[in-house]
């Protein structure tokens, strides 16, 4: 007889399926129960009512994240089990995270990853591959496929990246996130947009997707990134914010493309077939390690609590500098250095005299570094 498992997952993932392959994994080893939690309603906990008084051996929240104290006074589990996903979660400061001391944490965000374990919580690290597609074309180099998820990223942005380079068409996804705001394009590239809203299928959208060589990354974080991992299982160059978890799989130049979103430049791409090649490849090759790997998540649910050792990952920096002013090029006057939600302002390269923090959909700016002078709305 198998063990009992509740597994409370975010409502948005019965339209766009992205959190199947976790959910079918479960299924092979538990009897699931699932539970769609809507963090966007005016009483999201009010969904746990019916299962008020309920015994589980394991549960698992897959990127929702409820009042934990409401939970525990409404249903029995051994094994509580978190998945936080970094765009979700990774701005949050570090008190939040002291809810989560009892459960077990499997992140496929390596940057939240090696953060959780500096805080002594017992995290775990997966990297995520979709299956690649059997054989794949290189679509036509002079197509785009953008589906703009956010204010933050639009259109306007893709103009931007691709100013280099010649392209006739933009296939506009014009589906956005709640809240979010659409960016109409420019009168220049008004004539090359052509437009989409929900597909009826999966397997539509990602017709179109292939049809198109390059594939723009809709956000600027990501929790696992399904959408542009898809997009380079196909073969498809994609364009990403150097942040993550787009810059835990894309190596600049090889597989990919990766911009400064404070800074964007447009980038010339000359070696396309190359980089689609290179993309479709390397998802291939993490696709065959996620089909062995996957079935450490299923050790790690009733796992005593501790966590695993990070494993190094080069490519990845704590800090990245994206803008220095120098005196007679040689020494440094104002260095701004950027991380994961934070900005730093550095006066002669080492005193930090201006900080940004993004606070969930807060900006707050603190003088030296340390003292609050001014908060404003992100989105």
């Amino acid at each position: 007889m198998k063990k009992k498992l509740l597994y409370i997952d975010h409502s948005f993932h019965n339209k766009t399926k992205s959190a199947q392959f976790l959910e079918e994994l479960l299924c092979s080893a538990y009897d699931v129960e699932t539970c769609d939690f809507d963090p966007y309603d005016k009483n999201p906990d009010i969904i746990f009512d019916s299962f008020t008084g309920r015994d589980f051996d394991v549960l698992v929240l897959f990127q929702v994240m409820p009042n934990i104290k409401k939970l525990k006074e409404q249903i029995s589990f051994k094994y509580p089990v978190f998945f936080p996903m970094f765009d979700a979660s990774g701005g949050l400061d570090d008190a939040f995270w002291e809810q989560y001391r009892e459960f077990n944490i499997i992140n496929f965000s390596y940057s939240l990853h090696k953060r959780l374990l500096k805080l002594g919580l017992s995290s775990y690290y997966i990297q995520y591959f979709p299956k690649p597609i059997e054989t794949f074309d290189f679509g036509d180099p002079a197509h785009v496929f953008f589906w703009q998820r956010v204010t933050d990223l639009g259109i306007d942005m893709v103009e931007k990246l691709l100013k280099k380079n010649s392209y006739n068409r933009i296939h506009l996804h014009r589906v956005l996130d709640p809240f979010q705001t659409f960016r109409s394009p420019s009168r220049c590239i008004a004539d090359k947009v052509e437009y989409s809203d929900w597909y009826d299928t999966r397997e539509e959208m990602l017709k179109d997707v292939e049809s198109c060589a390059f594939y723009i990354a809709p956000r600027l974080y990501e929790g696992i990134g399904m959408s542009f991992l898809e997009a380079m299982a196909m073969g498809r160059c994609v364009i990403a914010p150097n942040f993550p978890t787009m810059n835990e799989y894309i190596v600049h130049g090889e597989n990919g493309f990766l911009y400064d979103y404070h800074y964007p430049k447009s980038i010339r791409i000359n070696n396309i077939d190359r980089i689609q090649k290179n993309a479709y490849e390397y998802v291939k090759e993490g696709y065959a390690q996620w089909e062995v790997n996957k079935y450490k998540i299923l050790d790690w649910l009733e796992a005593p609590l501790g966590g695993s050792v990070p494993l190094p990952m080069e490519k990845q920096k704590k800090e990245f500098i994206i803008k220095k002013y120098t005196f007679c090029g040689k020494f440094p006057l104002l260095i701004l250095e950027s991380k994961p939600y934070k900005r730093y302002y550095k006066l002669f390269g080492s005193w930090c005299v201006w900080k940004c923090k993004r606070k969930g959909n807060k900006i707050i700016f603190y003088l030296f570094g340390f003292i609050p002078v001014w908060k404003a709305s992100y989105w």
